[in-house]
C-alpha cells in the first residue's frame, strides 16, 4: 500500500488503501456525538468482515500439499480422523443419541453415564478438559468444578444451568430503544431464579418425594445449592495461580471410589485415552472432597434415585438435538479445525505471509518499547522509592516474547505444541457437537485468550498469538503507521500488565492511588452511558460494581498506559496532522483514537451487555474501551468534550502517577 506524500497532506491513492479506508468509514456511526458514546461513534455500523474463503483455501492447499512441520500435521491428522469419524455419523449415532433420548435408558452405571456426560462438555459434578498446565509440567487434562467460566475461557458448559439461562435469555430479549439494561438484567434474573429453583432445588441429590426424604447432614441437604455457589473467581484464580494437586488414576479410584475413573476417562475419549496421561485435581480441597463424599454417601443410602437424577440431567441436555447429516464433511472438518485449534490453524495463514519477517518486526518493536518503559520508570515515576525501581527495570530487561510453536523443541518454551493427546481430545469435542451443530462453538479454543498479546502468568513472558501475527501481517490493507500503531499499543498493554503483575507480589503503591480511586469513583458516582442506541445506568448496585473494578483494574491501567506510549510516535508515522484518506474533518488525534476503538469494535444485543455487564468477572471491552477514552486527558482535549457530557464527567482529578506532561489518568470522583 502507498502514500502519495505532497508537502500538505499524505493522500490514499492506492486500491487497498482505499478500500480500507472505506472499512474505517463504515464502522463509524456519524450521527451520534463523539463526546456522548464515543464506543458508538467509532463501531456503531461494526460489521466485522471474516477471511473465510480465502483461508479455507489455503487450509486445503495446506492438505493437499503440507509443509513439513508439526503445526501441519496436527492439521491434517484431526481433519483426516474427523472425516473417518463424519463418514460413520449417520449409521452409527443417530442411534446412540436415540438410546440417550430414550425415557426407557436403564444404565445403571454411573461411570458410563458420566463419561458419555463428560464427552458432551458437562457433568452435574465436575468438568474435565486438556490445556496447557504451566511451564514445567507442560500439557495434561485438568480435573475442575463445572462453572460458568467456560462459557467465556476455554469450554462451552452445556449444562442445564446453561440450557434455562438461554431460555430466560431470549425471553428477556429487549430490542427497544427505549429500553434500558438494567430492566432487562432484571427480567433475565427474575426468570432464571425461578426456572432454577423450580428445576434445580430438589435436582440431584435431593429427593422429589418428601415422605421418603432420606436423613442426612444439614450439609448434605443443600448440596444442590452449595455447588452453585463456588464462584467463578475462585476457579480463575486455581487455574491462573496454578493451584492444582498432581494425581493418577489410581489415586482417583482410591481417593474417590463412587468412579471408576479409568473406565470413565476411557468411554470418555473413545478408547483412546493413556493410562499414564498425567491428572491434575483443581480446588481438592474447596471443592472435590465435599462433593465426592456426598456423592458416596448418597449413592450409598439412594443409588437408584442419584442414577434416576443423572439420567434426567442427561435427556435434558439432548431433548432439542437434531442429527443433521453433513453434505461436505471435508468442509465441516477444516471449519471445526479452525474453532477447535486456533493457534494452530493460524499458524498456517501466518506462515502464508511470511511469518519469520513479522516475529523479527515484532521482537524489534518489543525491544524499543521495554527501553521506553525503563526510561519511564527511571524519570516518570513519581513516589516510587529508588529500590523498587530498580527492581522493575530488572524485571523488565528479562521479560521474554514467546509465539506459538516457533521454539517446539526447546523445552523452556512457555507455551509448546500439545502431544498426540491434544488430538484425541479435539476429536471428543467434535463429537460432542456433532447434534449442537446451531449452538454455539466454542468448546475447546486452546490459547484463546491470547488474541493480543498478553503476559503468561508467572512466566516473564509475553505471548504474541498466531491470530494476532496474521492480522499485523495482512500489510496490504494497512497502512504501514496504522500496523504500527496497533503493536505498539497491544505490545504496551502487555509490559504494563506484566508491571502490574510484578508490584503485585511486592510491598509498593505503585497502582495503589489510581486503584482506589478508580474504586471509589464507580462505587459512589452517579451517572449513565449510552451504547448501541440503549441508555445504561451503572451505579444501581455498587457490590457488583466493586467486583467488575477489582477484576478490570490492571487491564484499565495497561489500556491508559499503554495509549500514552502507542501515540508517542503515531503523529510521526502519520505525516503531520490531517489525514485526508480517513476523513477529512478528523485530525491525527482524533484518528488515533478511532483506530483503537475500532480495533474492540464487536456488536452486542442488550440483553448479551446485560449478562456480560452483572455477570462476568471480566469487564466487557465495549464498556473498557469507553471508560479508556473518558479517563484519557488527550482524548477530552482532542475532542473538546464538554463537562458534564458523556466522555467527560463533570468533576476530574488527575491522579499523579506521572509527571503531568506525562499523566494519562484522569478519574472521575
Amino acid at each position: 500500500m502507498e502514500l502519495l506524500v505532497s508537502n500538505s497532506t499524505n493522500i490514499c491513492e492506492d486500491f487497498q488503501c482505499k478500500e480500507k479506508v472505506g472499512d474505517i468509514l463504515q464502522q463509524m456511526d456519524h450521527s451520534v456525538d463523539s463526546c456522548e458514546d464515543f464506543y458508538q461513534f467509532a463501531c456503531g455500523r461494526s460489521t466485522r468482515k471474516t477471511m473465510l474463503s480465502a483461508k479455507m483455501k489455503l487450509l486445503r492447499k495446506t492438505l493437499d500439499n503440507p509443509p513439513n512441520n508439526l503445526q501441519a500435521e496436527h492439521f491434517r491428522r484431526f481433519v483426516k480422523s474427523c472425516v473417518q469419524f463424519q463418514y460413520g455419523f449417520e449409521y452409527g449415532y443417530q442411534e446412540k443419541i436415540e438410546q440417550i433420548l430414550s425415557t426407557n435408558i436403564r444404565s445403571n452405571n454411573l461411570t458410563v453415564l458420566l463419561a458419555s456426560l463428560m464427552a458432551r462438555q458437562t457433568t452435574p459434578f465436575f468438568e474435565v478438559r486438556f490445556d496447557l498446565i504451566s511451564t514445567s509440567e507442560g500439557f495434561g487434562l485438568q480435573l475442575l468444578p463445572p462453572s460458568d467460566f467456560y462459557n467465556t475461557a476455554i469450554l462451552q458448559n452445556w449444562s442445564i444451568e446453561s440450557e434455562m439461562k438461554e431460555y430466560c435469555m431470549s425471553i428477556s430479549s429487549i430490542t427497544h430503544a427505549e429500553s434500558n439494561l438494567k430492566s432487562a438484567y432484571e427480567k433475565y434474573k427474575s426468570c432464571v431464579e425461578k426456572a432454577t429453583i423450580r428445576e434445580m432445588k430438589d435436582f440431584l441429590f435431593i429427593t422429589r418425594n418428601e415422605s421418603k426424604r432420606i436423613e442426612h447432614s444439614n450439609k448434605g441437604d443443600d448440596f444442590p445449592l452449595n455447588m452453585k455457589r463456588i464462584p467463578d473467581i475462585d476457579i480463575q484464580f486455581a487455574l491462573t495461580n496454578q493451584r492444582y494437586t498432581k494425581t493418577d488414576i489410581a489415586s482417583l479410584n482410591k481417593k474417590y471410589s463412587s468412579i471408576d475413573w479409568g473406565v470413565f476417562f476411557n468411554v470418555m475419549f473413545h478408547n483412546k485415552f493413556k493410562q499414564s496421561m498425567p491428572i491434575y485435581l483443581y480446588m481438592q480441597n474447596s471443592y472435590f472432597d465435599d462433593v465426592m463424599a456426598e456423592l458416596k454417601n448418597r449413592l450409598t443410602n439412594d443409588e437408584d434415585e442419584v442414577l434416576h437424577k443423572v439420567k434426567q440431567f442427561y435427556q435434558f441436555q439432548f431433548y432439542q438435538s437434531l442429527v443433521v447429516s453433513k453434505p461436505n464433511p471435508e468442509n465441516f472438518c477444516i471449519k471445526q479445525a479452525q474453532d477447535l485449534m486456533p493457534e494452530i490453524t493460524e499458524s498456517i495463514f501466518a506462515a502464508e505471509f511470511h511469518q519469520t519477517l513479522a516475529i523479527d518486526r515484532v521482537k524489534t518493536v518489543f525491544q524499543l518499547l521495554k527501553d521506553k518503559f525503563v526510561r519511564l520508570l527511571t524519570d516518570g515515576i513519581i513516589g516510587m522509592e529508588n529500590h523498587t525501581k530498580r527492581y522493575l527495570k530488572a524485571r523488565l530487561r528479562n521479560l521474554k516474547l514467546s509465539f506459538f510453536g516457533s521454539d517446539w523443541n526447546n523445552k523452556k518454551d512457555p507455551l509448546p505444541l500439545p502431544g498426540n493427546d491434544y488430538i484425541s481430545y479435539l476429536l471428543v469435542s467434535l463429537d460432542a457437537r456433532r447434534c449442537l451443530i446451531d449452538q454455539p462453538i466454542n468448546p475447546n479454543l486452546t490459547f484463546s485468550q491470547y488474541e493480543y498479546p498478553a503476559v503468561i502468568p508467572n512466566s516473564e513472558t509475553v505471548f504474541v498469538s498466531n491470530n494476532f501475527l496474521y492480522r499485523i501481517l495482512k500489510d496490504d490493507q494497512n497502512p504501514a503507521y496504522i500496523t504500527e500503531l496497533y503493536l505498539r499499543f497491544h505490545l504496551s498493554r502487555a509490559i504494563a500488565g506484566f508491571l502490574d503483575e510484578v508490584t503485585g507480589r511486592i510491598d509498593t503503591s505503585f497502582w495503589t492511588e489510581f486503584k482506589d480511586s478508580l474504586r471509589s469513583n464507580l462505587e459512589i458516582s452517579e451517572g449513565s452511558r449510552n451504547w448501541n442506541g440503549q441508555q445504561i445506568t451503572y451505579n444501581e448496585d455498587p457490590g457488583r460494581w466493586k467486583k467488575l473494578v477489582n477484576a478490570s483494574a490492571s487491564e484499565l491501567l495497561a489500556d491508559n498506559l499503554a495509549l500514552q506510549i502507542a501515540f508517542d510516535d503515531f503523529s510521526s508515522y502519520a505525516g503531520n496532522d490531517r489525514l485526508p484518506w480517513i476523513a477529512n474533518d478528523l485530525t491525527t488525534k482524533q484518528q488515533f483514537f478511532i483506530l483503537i476503538a475500532q480495533d474492540y469494535c464487536q456488536p452486542l444485543t442488550l440483553t448479551e451487555m446485560a449478562q456480560k455487564l452483572y455477570e462476568s468477572p471480566n469487564i466487557p471491552n465495549v464498556f473498557r474501551v469507553t471508560t479508556m477514552m473518558s479517563n484519557s486527558k488527550d482524548f477530552e482535549a482532542t475532542f473538546k468534550c464538554a463537562r458534564g457530557s458523556g466522555m467527560n464527567p463533570e468533576e476530574k482529578t488527575e491522579i499523579k502517577t506521572f509527571k503531568p506532561q506525562e499523566s494519562f489518568f484522569l478519574i472521575s470522583k
